[in-house]
Parts: C-alpha cells; structure tokens; sequence
C-alpha cells in the first residue's frame, strides 16, 4: 500500500467539509475524539505516506488518542521519506508498546502545537533521521522506558518545547548519516534547541555503536531554560548545556 493509516478531522480546504447539520458556513473543522489505532502490523510500503498518522487542524483538534502495540517495518521499503508515526494537532495521547523499524524519517514525531503527548515503552530502531522529534509548540510531552538505536541523526531532538520528561530512556547509537559541515553539535544522544524549556531529565542512557558514533552526548543551546537533570549516563561523552535556570544533578556522563 502506499499509506497506513490516517486519522483526519474534516478539511478546511473543502467547503462542504465546514458545514453544520442546519447548513451553516463555519470555514472550520471539528475536533474528533477517543482515537484507538492498536495491534497493527504495517509492513512495507507507505511510499505515498506515513504508517501511521494522526493530522489534525488547529480548529479540528485530536483528542484523548492511544496508539498502542503496533508494528511498522520499513526495512524493505526503498527511498521512503515517511516517519514512522505522526502525530500533528493532538492533544491528551498515549503512544506505547509500539515497534518502529528502519523509517524513512524519524520514529515518532509530534507537532502541530499538540499538548500533553505520552511515549512508553516504544522501540524504535535504525530511523534514517531522528528517533523522536518533538517540534516548535508542542507542550508537556513526557517520555519513558523507550528503546532508540542506530539513529541517522540524533536520538531525541526538542525544538522549541514547552514542558519535557525524559526518564530512564535509552538511546543506543546516533549520527549514522552526517551531513557534510556538521560539527559535534549536529547529532547527539539529546538535543534541545530554539527556547525549550522546562525539561527534566533523569535515568537516560546513550552509548556509541558500531558505526554510530557522537562526539557529545547532550546538547542544549543558550536559547533554553529551566533544566533540571540527574542520573543521565552519556558513558564519558562530553555534555554541553548553555541552558539558564539550570539544576545539574550528579549525572554519569
């Protein structure tokens, strides 16, 4: 097939999908509730699409959405550019117990503004880009007990977050695809960038592999604030946090 499976609101973009049951013209969506999409196998395929996407609108939110025990395998799909799971404009969702092979993009990414998004318990293994990427908006995103290994880039990246629990998760191997003029910065176990803030950190754990190899095992810019970390076992790799309002903890590494 060349998609999965899609969960989208009515569309903006058509006139007759913005009209009430009386007829009235609102020019927008609908949010849509109790989404379950579990105990899937995708496998191949999807070269017009994402596995799994669940795309919402900013006046069609995606509410109290579990994505639970599925299994996505790209590896024998060839110049696929898709994630693995998608989630855009969702709020209150639970994504656990899934396995994510070989995407043509990142694992798991979560954008559109979505808020109070749960990852547990995921594995996630040799994604041609980040493991998760948590984008620009997004806000009280926890995640814990996820398996991320050989990354193209980096294992989990968060660009402009509001809110982030990261506990004891592992990141087994990144920057399998540099980019020429990269530096130690471009792909490291955990990066945060462009003003996120409030993130916790405890109990993670990166190490370099076979060909999957970091210079630094935790990056956060000046941009970012309100850092509290502990525990975290980067296995010697340099850590550099310009972070203000920062709580460093008795990290490992």
């Amino acid at each position: 097939c060349a998609a999965g499976i899609a969960v989208i609101p009515p569309l903006t973009s058509d006139p007759k999908d913005t009209i009430t049951v009386d007829g009235t013209q609102t020019n927008a969506s609908e949010s849509n509730e109790d989404i379950t999409i579990e105990k899937n196998k995708i496998i191949g395929g999807c070269s017009l699409s994402y596995p799994i996407i669940i795309n919402g609108e900013p006046t069609g939110r995606m509410k109290v959405v579990t994505i639970n025990g599925n299994q996505i395998s790209q590896i024998k799909t060839v110049n696929t550019q898709w994630s693995g799971i998608y989630l855009d404009c969702v709020d209150d969702a639970t994504v656990d117990g899934n396995k994510v092979l070989a995407p043509g993009g990142s694992g798991i990414v979560i954008a559109g503004l979505s808020d109070g998004v749960t990852l547990g318990d995921n594995v996630i293994k040799d994604p041609r880009i980040h493991g998760v990427s948590v984008e620009a908006g997004c806000k009280n995103i926890t995640m814990g007990d996820n398996v991320i290994k050989r990354c193209g880039r980096t294992g989990i990246l968060l660009d402009g977050v509001v809110g982030v629990t990261l506990g004891t998760n592992l990141i087994a191997g990144v920057n399998g695809n540099p980019e020429p003029g990269d530096d130690q910065t471009a792909c490291t176990y955990i990066k945060a960038i462009n003003a996120t803030r409030r993130i916790s950190m405890t109990g993670n754990t990166g190490y370099n592999v076979s060909g999957f190899n970091a210079a630094m095992g935790l990056y956060i810019t000046n941009t970012c604030s309100e850092v509290s970390r502990a525990g975290n076992n980067f296995y010697g790799l340099e850590n550099q946090v310009n972070a203000t309002n920062t709580s460093n903890g008795a990290d490992l590494g």
